[in-house]
């Protein structure tokens, strides 16, 4: 139970913390210095580059790095085209929750 109770918690702040920090904050100032798409995307390399700590353990560090960015780098630009598009802070938020949940949930369950 306190497993589940942690895991839901830290799905939750990462969710809401990191799309407030990359998406509200970051991309948004990116946006208007350099505009649309170099908002998107620097933001999702800083986004990926981040996740370098906790993903890809146990590979090399230069396909560590290459899969952190591509599969963090690819989330970052769907969730940053998202806001870019409707601004909806809660869709990128609910995103972000359902996606790390269930990777959760399948780590959980030794499938992930």
């Amino acid at each position: 139970m306190t497993l589940a109770v942690a895991a839901t918690v830290i799905a939750l702040t990462a969710g809401v913390g990191e799309e407030l920090f990359y998406r509200y904050w970051m991309q948004s100032r990116l946006e208007a210095l350099a505009g649309r798409w170099i908002g998107i995307l620097a933001t999702s390399l800083v986004f990926g580059l981040v996740h370098l700590g906790s993903h890809g353990a146990g590979l090399g560090v230069d396909l560590r790095i290459a899969t952190v960015i591509a599969s963090q780098g690819v989330f970052g630009v769907v969730v940053g085209y998202l806001w870019s598009r409707y601004r909806r802070f809660w869709v990128c938020v609910v995103l972000h929750v359902a996606v790390n949940g269930t990777l959760v949930v399948l780590h959980l369950l030794g499938l992930a």
